[in-house]
């Protein structure tokens, strides 16, 4: 949680130290997880805050104020506006730290097969291992589109490469939706050619990677804060990719993913 709350003051600094004093994040994030499991109204989880302790100790909140004025009251129009800031690229921020602590704890393994029901572009609703390579192979080459336009050498070719990558995995992506649409399960075997592609395919996105990086720190014309903002998430992707991409590689040659 501590760094969801890291990734949320710097998104969304402190522009002064005057006024009330803004809601955790913790509490906000909670709430909002709450009310879609309970089925819950904004205005119906932020009263049960105030009234049931389940609530109160699933927002982190341990002590309980008789005054009613107390601090983590929570007013609907706080949790929508808190809503409203949740866009696609902080959401996959937050999965990606999710995900990392998850791994470290042990918790998941990129080694086990997921079968679990999952909106995705591709036509496939199975996450799988090839598609957690295939997101982190997406993201990467996501962040090259964005970041090389904005730098002036050698941009427009990186750009077009990245673009063409990206589709030629997605093809590749679209076909094992295709052929575990309407199964009942989805077989190793096919996760694992499909990873093979992948890595074939994905082999050029490291090289890619590193160029975009050193455009990024040629790149002048950006401001200190965006061009260090770029390389953070860059960097994090990077790293992503690089882990998963060694996982896979070790499960198609029939290893097991080393130990967390």
């Amino acid at each position: 949680m501590s760094a969801i709350e890291h990734s949320f003051q710097k998104r969304f600094p402190t522009t002064s130290p005057r006024g009330r004093r803004p809601v955790p994040i913790r509490v906000l994030f909670a709430l909002e997880l709450l009310k879609h499991e309970l089925g819950a109204s904004d205005e119906d989880i932020c009263q049960r805050l105030r009234t049931d302790f389940a609530v109160m100790y699933a927002c982190g909140l341990r002590d309980y104020q008789v005054n009613p004025s107390q601090a983590h009251f929570v007013l609907p129009e706080t949790l929508c506006e808190f809503r409203s800031r949740i866009d696609e690229t902080l959401m996959d921020e937050l999965i990606a730290i999710q995900a990392a602590v998850a791994m470290e704890e042990g918790l998941v393994s990129p080694a086990h097969l997921v079968i679990d029901t999952f909106p995705c572009e591709q036509g496939s609703q199975r996450v799988t291992d090839a598609t957690t390579l295939y997101k982190a192979q997406k993201k990467t080459l996501e962040l090259i589109v964005r970041i090389t336009p904005q730098c002036r050498s050698r941009a427009t070719t990186l750009t077009n490469q990245a673009q063409s990558l990206h589709q030629e995995i997605k093809k590749v992506m679209r076909c094992f939706g295709r052929q575990c649409r309407g199964q009942g399960h989805v077989f190793v075997k096919l996760v694992r050619h499909t990873e093979q592609k992948l890595l074939e395919l994905g082999e050029p996105i490291t090289a890619l990677g590193q160029q975009a990086q050193q455009l990024l720190a040629q790149a002048t014309a950006l401001s200190d804060a965006t061009r260090a903002r770029f390389a953070e998430a860059f960097n994090a992707a990077m790293h992503n990719h690089a882990h998963i991409r060694q996982q896979s590689t070790r499960l198609i040659q029939g290893k097991k993913a080393p130990p967390l």
